[in-house]
């Protein structure tokens, strides 16, 4: 919804309907509209919404040991990647998710491609350290000499990556279907994930340097935070917020 009303904004004040005091807020419309929350969210996702809160994935899989048990693969995947459920899980021939040569490995370090995630943008997620043994049992990555970083650079490689997989796709050879329960929480295990790939980054880089930024009361440097928004697919560090808390 944001990014649909970023590009009303830009149309319309670009064409002079609007000037720039004249944009439209989703916060706008969310203190306007407050009262109608709870009247149409639907039960199943403010049930889910508490729950996120309520536990954390050490805690949901422990709480629900038979389902994790049952979608051990699943959700160790999403937990070693930062994977959404549509990335992992196909649901839609335009929206390609992960495959078994999906993953690779450069300069000891393990990656998984996501050929599209949010806003159809394609990314490299890396692994977590305490994962990349069960992750590379699982996989077998393939070795590549370099990782690209610039988006452009990323979109070339997903189309010669889907030009290759073009047989897998037709065969829908992919890792998982869309088909899998809908009590698994898939949120909660991507919060796992940037709180250890945070962790990572700081042991590596050093959490204090020139450049620091407080998110959600954790006090660190840009470039971990930035790294970390990269590899969850949002770009942007100012969302970590929403998964640096419990």
């Amino acid at each position: 919804m944001k990014a649909g009303i970023t590009a009303i904004n830009h149309i319309m004040v670009y064409t002079g309907h609007w000037n720039k005091k004249e944009v439209f807020t989703a916060s706008r419309w969310n203190d306007a509209h407050k009262g109608n929350y709870n009247l149409q969210m639907k039960r199943k996702n403010r049930g889910e919404i508490m729950n996120n809160r309520r536990l954390t994935a050490a805690e949901w899989r422990k709480e629900n040991s038979r389902l994790y048990s049952n979608n051990r693969r699943l959700i160790d995947t999403v937990r070693a990647f930062g994977l959404r459920r549509s990335e992992a899980c196909h649901v839609s021939q335009d929206k390609y998710s992960i495959m078994a040569n999906s993953f690779v490995e450069c300069n000891g370090r393990l990656y998984c491609f996501v050929p599209y995630g949010k806003g159809g943008r394609p990314r490299f997620a890396t692994c977590r350290r305490d994962m990349e043994k069960e992750m590379r049992r699982l996989y077998q990555p393939r070795i590549v000499k370099s990782i690209p970083t610039e988006m452009e650079d990323i979109k070339a490689f997903r189309d010669t990556f889907m030009k290759k997989n073009r047989e897998n796709f037709r065969k829908n050879n992919y890792v998982f279907d869309g088909k899998v329960s809908g009590d698994l929480r898939f949120h909660i295990q991507r919060q796992e994930y940037a709180q250890v790939r945070l962790a990572e980054e700081f042991h590596d880089k050093g959490q204090c340097n020139n450049k620091q930024k407080t998110i959600n009361n954790i006090t660190g440097n840009i470039t971990a935070f930035k790294a970390v928004a990269n590899d969850l697919g949002h770009g942007r560090i100012d969302v970590l917020g929403n998964y640096l808390g419990r």
